[in-house]
């Protein structure tokens, strides 16, 4: 589940190891020094320091150690899996793998980086894993800044860590880390048109190319660029790939379908909320800001026939995205400090054409309740309507089935259910 400690540079491959993109590691030109300068901040998945590294000022993201109930953007998670036992052994990792935070944000970036569209986030240049050197320095610059107790707690979790010992060491993994430019993130002001027109073509753009469930805040904006990837899904994953699995019913593609559609919806929803919190600030008209409706009412013409389709809609599908023709290109984001000095952003990489107008994606599905679990059998996930007990506080899980909660419950309280 988590990458062993690496003897050599041939140790370090792109990860995650499942189908669809990766992130190369990141290539010293020298010997090994990541120098940490500050602690910038944290979050519910990682904490973020400045870092020299070959004279170059970075952003290091480190990601944490979470029991499993946290630390992927699942939301709700059986009791079974939350205290752990061997019965879950295969199932937490086929999940993690495409949708772990440090997993999500490979797999994010990576597709930047093959379809040769990075300039759509702050630019990342591969991922590390922390030595016991550097998590020794990175501990105490913590310290300094916060409680050492509750610090240690968080960091050092390893009860988690020595859940997944390495198969050839057999130690706890080592912390893993994304090698991201330094930036300025601006907590203070609302977001402007200017930047939010911008993200709404971003956000187009993103889902054409199979990237979803983007957290759209102003704290996860670097220099006016997505710079957090941490709980985006991105082509193929068990949701929003069917093919994945060929066992699946027609019944269950339709539920995939439906939250993946809600997954589009909300990014843009989130983004709308963010243009009303603009427009709350402004007193003149003119200076307000307008968003697309996602749900239209119809309009009826001299006869009384609706000729606008009064369905709810989204942008772009992602499903549309042929990721199995996607390669990843050598050379863009993970090379060398003096070679990334000469090189652009997405250089050679040929860049895939988007559609600057896609065909909007109408919704297809039943309309009813369409929340779902999901559970690892055979090798595979399945998608399943979630059944609910009404009478019971807290949702009741079958033993020894690995089934999961839904991986994304806060979209029932933006969307209505």
């Amino acid at each position: 589940m988590y990458p062993d400690w690496p003897e050599s540079d041939a140790d370090l491959v792109p990860l995650p190891q499942c189908d669809g993109p990766k992130l190369k590691p990141f290539k010293f030109s020298g010997p090994r020094k990541i120098e940490f300068v500050d602690y910038v901040g944290g979050g519910a998945h990682s904490q973020v320091f400045k870092v020299k590294i070959e004279g170059e000022i970075y952003a290091l993201k480190v990601f944490r150690w979470n029991e499993p109930a946290d630390f992927l953007p699942f939301g709700e998670w059986p009791i079974e899996v939350a205290k752990w036992n061997e019965n879950h052994g295969e199932d937490l990792p086929a999940f993690s793998a495409y949708s772990e935070p440090f997993n999500s944000e490979c797999r994010a970036y990576g597709r930047l980086q093959e379809s040769g569209y990075e300039e759509l986030a702050i630019r990342v240049f591969g991922y590390v894993l922390i030595n016991e050197e550097e998590e020794e320095e990175m501990m105490h610059l913590v310290e300094v800044e916060d409680d050492p107790d509750i610090q240690r707690e968080t960091w050092g979790n390893d009860a988690q860590r020595k859940r997944f010992p390495g198969k050839r060491t057999g130690r706890k993994p080592p912390f893993r880390a994304i090698v991201k430019a330094f930036g300025k993130v601006d907590l203070e002001n609302p977001l402007k048109p200017s930047v939010l027109k911008k993200l709404f073509r971003n956000l187009l753009q993103l889902h054409q190319l199979g990237i979803v469930d983007l957290d759209i805040v102003p704290g996860n904006l670097v220099n006016g660029r997505l710079g957090d990837f941490s709980t985006a899904m991105t082509t193929p994953n068990f949701i929003m790939t069917p093919e994945l699995n060929p066992s699946l019913s027609p019944e269950q593609v339709a539920l995939l379908r439906g939250e993946t559609f809600r997954l589009c919806r909300n990014d843009f929803k989130l983004l709308n909320e963010e243009v009303k919190l603009w427009n709350k600030q402004q007193k003149a008209a003119k200076d307000k800001m307008s968003f697309p409706e996602l749900e239209q009412k119809p309009r009826y013409n001299l006869r009384k026939l609706p000729f606008r389709d009064a369905r709810p809609y989204t942008f772009a599908d992602p499903g549309l995205y042929d990721w199995k023709k996607s390669s990843m290109a050598s050379g863009t984001g993970n090379t060398s400090v003096a070679s990334r000095k000469r090189k652009a952003p997405g250089e050679n990489v040929t860049q895939k054409r988007l559609d600057p107008y896609p065909a909007r994606w109408y919704y297809e599905c039943s309309d009813e309740d369409r929340r779902v679990d999901y559970q690892y059998r055979d090798g595979v996930i399945f998608p399943m309507p979630r059944k609910i007990h009404l009478q019971m506080p807290k949702p009741q899980v079958p033993t020894g089935g690995g089934l999961f909660g839904n991986p994304f419950p806060r979209l029932r309280e933006r969307n209505g259910g």
